[in-house]
């Protein structure tokens, strides 16, 4: 990622950040053995099986400058002077708000690619696809959790012309939190397909849940989908341009990926 003030964060003061001062970062991860920068922000999640607050201790002995905790956490009673607690109520949240921030300072155009099956596939040939004119970032491997999305954006620098993000859910409501981090460019949806209806319950939830990544897109955004009944429905939600993938046109529906 490229150098970032977090004080461009909203929540920064709230979390006990001082406006003063640049907070700069040029690193955020959550595993404190990847720590490789003074200035990095360690974001301590927790976890089923392992509770990153846990780790605050080797993000300090890392010379971390900052750690993202619980707003409960007791710190280590050797904290260093140069360490700076930011404190919040939902560690991935405040992550996922870093991210959107972070995103939003970057002139890259982003394409959100979703669906049941097929993401990482068309993520990887589209990246192949783009990169032979432009200089594209795409998530690495298959990086589109709630987690791995908001890792994706922050390794986009002001290099990047065009940035592909994967992203995928497995229940209601992880859709909202996703769109707005990404806050697609252009999306692609690959297939909706049966796999969403263990977590889902039915395609017609999935569908609505999808869709949801085409919702307040820009102006000049498009959407290429599969002509499909479950998401029929959703169409009228669409105020940009939207193509079938699916379905045969007098021109290729890919000659809307001028605009990325």
């Amino acid at each position: 990622m490229d150098s970032f003030d977090l004080r461009l964060w909203k929540g920064f003061e709230q979390s006990g950040g001082a406006m003063n001062s640049p907070a700069i970062v040029d690193q955020i991860v959550i595993d404190s053995k990847r720590i490789d920068s003074k200035n990095s922000l360690f974001v301590a999640l927790p976890g089923l099986k392992c509770d990153g607050h846990m780790f605050v201790g080797e993000a300090i002995e890392a010379f971390a400058s900052f750690a993202l905790v619980k707003r409960d956490f007791l710190p280590p009673s050797n904290m260093p002077s140069h360490f700076t607690l930011l404190r919040c109520d939902d560690p991935l949240q405040a992550l996922q708000e870093i991210a959107e921030t972070y995103r939003l300072t970057k002139k890259a155009k982003v394409i959100a690619i979703t669906g049941s099956y097929g993401k990482t596939m068309v993520k990887d040939l589209l990246h192949a696809f783009l990169s032979q004119k432009k200089c594209v970032i795409s998530s690495p491997e298959s990086f589109n959790s709630q987690i791995g999305v908001a890792l994706s954006l922050l390794n986009i620098t002001d290099a990047h012309e065009s940035a592909i993000i994967e992203a995928a859910i497995s229940k209601k409501g992880e859709m909202e939190r996703l769109h707005n981090m990404i806050q697609p460019d252009a999306v692609i949806l690959t297939h909706l397909a049966n796999k969403h209806e263990t977590t889902l319950g039915n395609l017609h939830t999935a569908a609505s849940e999808m869709m949801k990544m085409c919702a307040k897109t820009s102006s000049n955004s498009w959407q290429l989908l599969p002509n499909h009944s479950h998401l029929q429905p959703h169409l009228s939600n669409i105020h940009t341009p939207h193509y079938f993938w699916n379905e045969k046109t007098g021109q290729s529906s890919f000659c809307c990926l001028k605009v990325v």
